[in-house]
């Protein structure tokens, strides 16, 4: 069995249902409906990649920077 590189996604929960994170270097999309916690989730694997001085990209098409900068205020 070879070696995956994972990378955390900032949520102790999920990193442990998937053994660890996801796949280095992957490209992830979550869908799902209103109020299922993608955004959350987007915003906790950017600051986990942020805080391990690592790059992370958070792509949505229906918030803009205010909606995004609200939200993670309240977390």
């Amino acid at each position: 069995m070879s070696s995956v590189d994972l990378l955390g996604t900032g949520v102790p929960g999920l990193d442990c249902i998937l053994f660890g994170g996801l796949p280095k270097r992957g490209i992830y999309l979550a869908t799902g409906e209103p109020g299922t916690g993608k955004t959350t989730l987007g915003l906790q694997f950017c600051l986990r990649a942020s805080t391990q001085k690592q790059t992370a990209m958070f792509l949505t098409i229906s918030q803009d920077a205010r909606d995004l900068e609200r939200i993670a205020a309240s977390h």
